[in-house]
């Protein structure tokens, strides 16, 4: 039973429309694995994640906006240099502060990724370690491909969404370490394609500076989108400075 992930919490700084009685303040993130068996180089996990926005408005103050649920089983292959993962991966996103017209979004989903151990949390830590004092200067990487079951209208297959496949990649440049203090930079790329054949995609940078603990390290980012045309989940133009625990 090891467990491994991240907990943040960021306001948005810069980005934000106030158009409407409420608009984007916060967001909170967390995502916990855990490995519950081991056997050579495969392991078989569970993912728990979730995603609270919260609005604010000229009168209402904090409202908690949306609820964004993960939840995945998922087998992952270690090589050297290499991880592979495949996963059954089930979310849901439900409105909290207006009425839920019809029935929450649901989707499920099977995806296969593949990329190098430092682009994921459970060795980032591991990276960072016994560096000291150095410019790293080296990259990690991983794309995950995934196909979404066809709405049908039931809990087990998906409803009120019309995506079909998707595309996440993500690339880290790790600057350096400068005593306990850490530093390297994310870029996110995400592409849905939906049923009619449109598509829609999310794009942002990162950018981490976090001290290095014992166990668990913890520190700050800012997140700029360069572009998003999501819609369930959009932060076009949106910058966030957050503070995060890697565990």
């Amino acid at each position: 039973m090891h467990t491994h992930g991240f907990v943040a919490f960021a306001p948005y700084v810069t980005g934000v429309v106030k158009e409407n009685d409420m608009w984007p303040g916060y967001r909170a993130d967390f995502l916990t694995n855990i490995d519950f068996f081991k056997a050579g180089r495969s392991t078989i996990y569970g993912t728990v994640g979730n995603t609270t926005l919260i609005s604010l408005g000229s009168t209402s103050g904090f409202t908690l906006d949306k609820l964004h649920y993960d939840l995945s089983a998922n087998i992952r292959f270690e090589f050297e240099k290499l991880l592979i993962k495949g996963t059954f991966y089930r979310g849901s996103i439900h409105k909290i502060s207006t009425v839920e017209e019809g029935t929450p979004i649901w989707w499920n989903c099977i995806q296969v990724g593949v990329g190098t151990p430092g682009a994921t949390y459970l060795y980032l830590r591991d990276k960072y370690r016994t560096q000291d004092n150095t410019i790293i200067n080296n990259w990690d990487g991983q794309v995950i491909f995934g196909t979404y079951f066809k709405p049908t209208g039931t809990v087990f297959t998906g409803i009120n969404h019309s995506y079909k496949y998707e595309i996440n990649s993500l690339v880290r440049y790790h600057l350096g370490v400068y005593k306990k203090w850490a530093s390297f930079v994310g870029f996110r790329q995400s592409i849905w394609i939906l049923r009619d054949s449109s598509k829609q995609y999310k794009t942002a940078i990162t950018v981490n500076l976090f001290r290095k603990g014992a166990v668990n390290f913890a520190g700050f980012y800012y997140t700029y989108v360069l572009y998003d045309s999501y819609i369930p989940d959009n932060e076009n133009k949106m910058g966030s400075l957050g503070f995060r625990i890697i565990f």
